[in-house]
């Protein structure tokens, strides 16, 4: 593992961009906020669908639940009423459509953030304490660890830092 710091937010996206390009396996950064990623290295996140398909399995699916309990496994003649009712079943499945998309979320967000890891190989490294404070750090691994430290060099980073 190899731990550069650079000087600014776009010279930490050029070198990820170029240590990508140049097969690097695993390539992460670390910055002091959050900022929009851009271009071919932006990856969305897959939570949003797995919240929206968990919503709608569960609705669809609580709606057909009832109504395969009101006509056909208990059906009972009240007042006149037709066997299928649906309008009877929209707001209880709406609820659970809820309720799934809500716990469907928290899973995918546990599992998309790596949760519940309480140790990061990153945190050995004694230049990574300032990264939350002002530092733009890019963590390389790879299997080739010279030729990612060459090519690391070439991006003139302010600092390096390498483990085995």
């Amino acid at each position: 593992m190899i731990l550069a710091r650079f000087r600014d937010l776009h010279s930490l996206r050029e070198a990820a961009r170029r240590m990508r390009e140049a097969g690097s396996a695993k390539v992460e950064t670390y910055t002091p906020y959050d900022p929009p990623e851009e271009g071919p290295d932006a990856q969305g996140s897959r939570v949003p669908l797995v919240i929206l398909l968990a919503g709608l399995a569960g609705g669809i699916g609580f709606f057909l639940l009832q109504a395969y309990a009101d006509v056909i496994a208990y059906p009972m003649n009240i007042g006149g009423r037709p066997d299928f009712s649906w309008p009877a079943y929209i707001p209880n499945a709406f609820e659970m459509g809820i309720l799934c998309a809500l716990a469907a979320g928290f899973g995918a967000f546990v599992i998309a953030s790596g949760l519940p890891r309480l140790y990061a190989p990153v945190d050995r490294f004694p230049m990574f304490q300032e990264a939350t404070r002002d530092g733009y750090f890019l963590l390389v691994e790879s299997d080739d660890p010279g030729r990612d430290r060459e090519a690391l060099e070439a991006l003139q980073p302010l600092r390096l830092e390498e483990m085995a």
